[in-house]
């Protein structure tokens, strides 16, 4: 298992045995790269620590903690892990800021406990058997712990289809789960005991003024920039035209204690512009060295690595650019880059949340919003995968069904017609319309298993929802996913616990309008940014139309989308990837548009999912 993680780490890989418990861990040096090999042991108490990640308030621990009479062998961060256990037990998990997956032996206890940071920024999975317990950072590693095959979990197709991902703590395997964001369990010879040391903090306690909201927010995203800057070796950065990537690039290129690296961008072929010149200019003098990363068509072959690495098919091709992208990094020798991600959640960047706001005016107009709805309706008609009566439903704000049943339009609303699509294509058995209702249900209790009661607040119970299930199940699991198959560690400034904390404490108002979205952010952004940079629109990471339809993709994608391999698979309509085949073979596909929303996503969720079964097919039951 430790060798086939050594993707995670590759700078040195240790194993701990004793009697009742073995630990592994692969390392990627970043901090203290000469001395801080794990597994961590404790001096006094009979204590063994793995963990993945990195710990950002490190050096505080470790000043409190020396006070108390702890000595330490190196300036890793990973150190503090150990003495904060000791002093405070369990507690300890409150007290780390980063992102980090842990695992500790207390021998005397014999006891194992995990945990997991609060936005589960770092995968953590275990597997619990007769035989005993594993864990890994990624599920495909335990299904071989234990005798007996793993059988397939067939509702997370269902789910993936709707939303991108399983719903969690669930996995696409039966029987093994995730450790929750912000949770712990805690593993003995009778048992398990689970404990959530973070919940998800209520939206109170706003700020009242504008000067103390963005003097607030600027602080804090300086100082969480300057923690996620800190390494001994060069740190890059992603870098887009978008506002995100380009204050939190500006901030880490800026802050003095950086050991700057390169500073990246993808691209892709038939864009108008070159990515290099959407570079904001007052960004330019601070960039060393700037490489724009081209994705073309057969690069489509890294789909192969996403599938295997990320444990899932996927609704877009987003993710083998994304390991395209974090193979150049490494490839420079460099090992870890900040990113921009986190910040469309947190001060509400997405199309859904505008819509949100949007609604709240228009439900005093129900009227207005039901001869609307019709309209649209009779637009989209004759676009396979609408349902009438269903759209309908969606678009009528006022029923209080819809209210009782999900609490959050915008939840429903951006994922109908990607979920009409993909529904047809699979096969009947997995598609009655009874059964997306009831994974809706589960999207909902998900949301409520980590914060209690949804909020009231529309606008609210959408960020809720993106921040506990969208963010940790698709968003940075994609991209830990695909940087670590390639050995490449991303920082999150935006993430960062103190800017998280005050980002829900920010007005709906200084967020999101029907014409505006992430105001408070753009305010911020003003201070270092031009007026120009700090209002461009939101340009999202997508693929470009009919991508897989253009010359040059890998020969496998025509075997992986064949009548044969539907037939071996069993997941599709053998008739409906006939039809996506069809229209991907169209000279007129450019032209139509097969775009990640239509034709294309479900194209690559079939291409995907058969990639997926190909990859695990014969190592696990149930198909």
């Amino acid at each position: 298992m430790v060798r086939g993680l050594a993707h995670r780490g590759g700078d040195g890989a240790a194993i701990h045995e004793e009697q009742h418990c073995t630990l592994g861990a692969n390392r990627l040096a970043l901090m203290d790269p000469e001395r801080g090999h794990q597994p961590y042991r404790f001096e006094s108490l009979p204590l063994v620590a793995v963990f993945n990640g990195e710990i950002y308030n490190h050096n505080e621990l470790r000043n409190a903690l020396e006070k108390k009479g702890h000595v330490f062998r190196n300036t890793c961060d990973g150190e503090v892990i150990l003495p904060l256990y000791a002093e405070y037990g369990l507690d300890c998990a409150a007290r780390l800021s980063g992102m980090f997956a842990v695992a500790i032996w207390n021998a005397a206890e014999r006891a194992l406990v995990l945990f997991r940071d609060f936005l589960g920024m770092k995968p953590l999975y275990f597997r619990l058997h007769d035989h005993g317990v594993a864990f890994a950072s990624e599920a495909r590693f335990l299904r071989e712990a234990f005798p007996g095959q793993v059988r397939l979990r067939h509702e997370a197709f269902q789910e993936t289809a709707v939303f991108g991902h399983p719903l969690p703590p669930g996995t696409f395997f039966e029987e093994i789960e995730e450790v929750p964001p912000g949770c712990g369990i805690v593993f003995r010879r009778d048992g398990k005991r689970e404990f959530c040391f973070r919940k998800f903090p209520e939206f109170r306690d706003k700020f009242e003024r504008s000067e103390e909201i963005l003097g607030h927010l600027d602080a804090a995203l300086r100082e969480s920039v300057a923690r996620h800057s800190a390494a001994d070796r060069p740190v890059g950065a992603y870098l887009s035209s978008g506002i995100d990537s380009t204050l939190a690039t500006f901030l880490h290129l800026r802050n003095p204690g950086t050991k700057k690296g390169a500073v990246y961008s993808l691209a892709f072929p038939g864009e108008e512009e070159d990515e290099s010149e959407r570079i904001a200019p007052e960004i330019k003098p601070f960039i060393e060295s700037h490489e724009v990363v081209s994705f073309a068509a057969a690069d489509l072959e890294h789909l192969r690595t996403a599938v295997r690495y990320c444990e899932q098919p996927f609704l877009s091709g987003i993710a083998a650019a994304l390991i395209h992208l974090a193979g150049r990094v490494r490839s420079r020798g460099e090992k870890c880059v900040v990113s921009g991600e986190g910040a469309d959640e947190l001060f509400w960047g997405y199309r859904h949340f505008r819509l949100s706001a949007v609604r709240e005016v228009w439900k005093r107009r129900p009227r207005l919003l039901q001869a609307l709805g019709r309209v649209f309706l009779k637009m989209g008609s004759g676009i396979p995968g609408y349902e009438g009566r269903e759209l309908l439903r969606i678009l009528d704000c006022p029923s209080a069904e819809v209210e009782a049943d999900f609490g959050f339009f915008s939840l429903r609303s951006r994922n109908w017609y990607r979920a009409g699509d993909t529904w047809r294509c699979m096969r009947n058995e997995q598609r009655d319309w009874r059964g997306l209702e009831r994974i809706y249900a589960g999207y909902g209790e998900a949301v409520r298993r980590r914060c209690g009661e949804i909020p009231q607040n529309p606008l609210e119970a959408a960020a809720a929802a993106d921040l506990l299930v969208r963010l940790p199940s698709w968003v940075l699991r994609l991209g830990d996913r695909c940087a670590m198959a390639r050995g490449v560690e991303v920082r999150m400034p935006y993430l960062d616990d103190a800017v998280v904390d005050r980002a829900l404490r920010v007005p709906d108002r200084w967020k999101i309008s029907p014409l505006e979205e992430k105001i408070c952010l753009r305010r911020v952004a003003r201070t270092y940014l031009a007026e120009e940079t700090a209002q461009r629109p939101k340009r999202p990471l997508l693929l470009p139309p009919a991508f897989l339809a253009v010359p040059g993709r890998p020969e496998w994608i025509e075997e992986y989308l064949s009548d044969e391999m539907t037939r071996k698979a069993g997941i599709f309509r053998p008739e409906a990837v006939r039809r996506l085949r069809e229209v991907l073979r169209s000279e007129n596909a450019e032209r139509i548009g097969v775009r990640d929303t239509d034709a294309q996503q479900c194209a690559f969720f079939v291409l995907t999912a058969h990639l997926f079964f190909q990859e695990f097919s014969d190592r696990v039951a149930g198909w």
